[in-house]
């Protein structure tokens, strides 16, 4: 009898396809290091290089015996905040095709009537990301309640919420309070909780991930695993200030550095 064991996952992150700072060959190589299986990017708003993305996960599991699950993504801003819509596996080309919707209307699509478009069309999952996190296109508190009463409970198993965002532990002072309110809410409700780095650099990769249960790892076992609530958020790199002095470092917009050191700073001195 096979015996269950947890797999990691991850599909918020950032490549040089939108506003990250690292290629594809790259960011796999992370991904396999850290020991995540089903891995994808959602860039902004664009369903540009996911073909490549696809070509170049199978092209590096072929020379090694980690192999990666690649997942089709997108990142998009709704009317009510940022969504990642998702599939595990094999790439559906119709799926893809839907995808480019985002990069001809953006913010203009309502979250309610695009989740239940990609679930009864696709099969799709969809991930409000940073959920209440300040300064960000995020879905409120009382957003997140009343896309709830909206759903199905069907269609709320296909949906996860990103409570832990480790991008978010860079820059934002309460985050970890907000953390908890939104792990709390999301059980409340019914949803999935994940966790996401929201990578755009290389060691932000595996910041945060979720963890899935399973017997193998495979995109149906993720599947099954998503709709039972079989999943968690993780996280695998803690946040200290060596690392957000990194994170200035990398970013070149003036005022997010100096938020950032003086973050640093005020850590160091306690």
């Amino acid at each position: 009898m096979s015996t269950e064991r947890e797999f990691l996952a991850n599909f918020h992150g950032h490549s040089t396809v939108s506003d990250g700072l690292n290629d594809y060959d790259e960011i796999i190589s992370t991904a396999k290091e850290l020991g995540i299986v089903v891995f994808g990017l959602s860039e902004h708003h664009t369903k540009d290089g996911i073909k490549s993305y696809y070509k170049q996960v199978y092209l590096s599991n072929g020379s090694s015996g980690d192999n990666i699950i690649p997942v089709t993504a997108v990142e998009a801003r709704t009317s009510s905040g940022d969504a990642v819509f998702f599939k595990v596996g094999e790439l559906d080309h119709k799926f893809l095709a839907w995808l480019s919707c985002f990069e001809q209307n953006i913010g203009g699509h309502d979250l309610v009537e695009t989740t239940k478009y990609v679930i009864s069309e696709y099969g799709a999952f969809v991930v409000p990301v940073h959920l209440g996190l300040r300064f960000a296109h995020s879905i409120s508190f009382n957003g997140l309640r009343r896309y709830r009463q909206a759903l199905t409970d069907e269609e709320a198993r296909h949906v996860g919420v990103e409570v832990v965002n480790w991008f978010g532990n860079l820059i934002f002072w309460d985050n970890k309070k907000r953390e908890t309110e939104a792990l709390a809410l999301t059980q409340e409700l019914g949803f999935r909780t994940v966790g996401g780095s929201d990578a755009h650099t290389l060691w932000q990769f595996g910041g945060a991930c979720m963890g899935f249960k399973a017997t193998e790892a495979s995109a149906d076992s993720f599947n099954e695993a998503f709709l039972n609530g079989n999943v968690e958020p993780r996280v695998l790199r803690s946040v200290n200030p060596l690392r957000w002095i990194r994170m200035a470092l990398s970013i070149p917009a003036t005022e997010l550095r100096y938020r950032l050191f003086m973050r640093a700073l005020r850590e160091l001195s306690v």
